[in-house]
């Protein structure tokens, strides 16, 4: 996937559509089923806001590969997770 491409579905929220879409479960075992609805809401709103930002070079580090950016947006959002976690104990 293009980083334009993985920008514009991120943009309009369908990142797990358009991923089961291009790497269906027969041909790459990619089980994205597994998430429930209110996980994919919550990660297709993370991926947005990221996406929105434009800084996918600067603060990612990624300048070519569509699928290297959602692996660092998906890095983010662990990241910004574990950190809400920890500031509420």
């Amino acid at each position: 996937m293009s980083l334009k491409e993985t920008l514009r579905i991120c943009e309009e929220r369908m990142v797990f559509e358009e991923l089961e879409r291009k790497f269906t479960f027969k041909e790459t075992g990619l089980d994205l089923s597994l998430f429930e609805p209110e996980v994919r809401e919550e990660l297709t709103g993370a991926f947005r806001d990221m996406a929105l930002t434009g800084d996918e070079k600067e603060h990612y580090n990624v300048e070519n590969s569509g699928l290297c950016l959602l692996i660092a947006y998906t890095q983010e959002q662990i990241q910004r997770e574990t950190r809400k976690k920890q500031g509420a104990t």
